[in-house]
């Protein structure tokens, strides 16, 4: 949100009909002292639409998706790099097209059952009660199997912990 400083020299300038010019309102209050100096004016980012089209990767983002971002000394030699004597244009389209399919196919999402309870919602509410402290609880939330940036992450459990969770919360109503 715009500070109200900012809002109000909008709305001024907005009667007078020369919001346009507010940066050089600013500026010349700046100058005059009459605002802060490090009063900035956000300009807001338009939205892209989820329609808009999408730059076509680059021969180097394709190599990084065909040999993984730690391969980047490999790019030197690489037939998809255009700067290579060992560049090759079908391979470069081949990569471009094996892309393109992996990149139409959306992983299916399973829905929970709870709309609005996260899964740390849940573990927190699962341990209240054991005697652990806040932090105890944080600290196993990292190993937790409900915790999906975790390697032990298990669908299944998060899914018995969300069925417990529904059925505890509708007891209590």
């Amino acid at each position: 949100m715009a500070s109200k400083t900012i809002q109000l020299i909008e709305m001024i300038l907005v009667k007078y009909g020369k919001e346009d010019e507010i940066e050089e309102v600013i500026e010349e209050l700046k100058n005059a002292e009459l605002v802060k100096k490090n009063l900035k004016l956000k300009v807001k980012k338009s939205k892209k639409s989820k329609d808009s089209p999408k730059k076509p990767p680059t021969p180097y983002n394709l190599f990084c998706f065909k040999e993984g971002f730690s391969n980047s000394d490999l790019w030197k030699e690489s037939k998809l790099n255009i700067k290579n004597d060992n560049f090759d244009e079908d391979y470069l389209e081949e990569i471009k097209q094996e892309f393109s399919e992996k990149q139409s196919i959306k992983p299916e999402k399973k829905k929970s059952a709870t709309k609005g309870t996260s899964p740390y919602n849940m573990f927190v509410s699962s341990q209240t009660g054991s005697g652990l402290s806040f932090a105890e609880i944080g600290l196993a939330w990292k190993e937790s199997k409900l915790n999906k940036k975790n390697d032990n992450f298990d669908a299944d459990t998060l899914e018995a912990e969300t069925q417990k969770y529904n059925e505890k919360k509708n007891n209590k109503k």
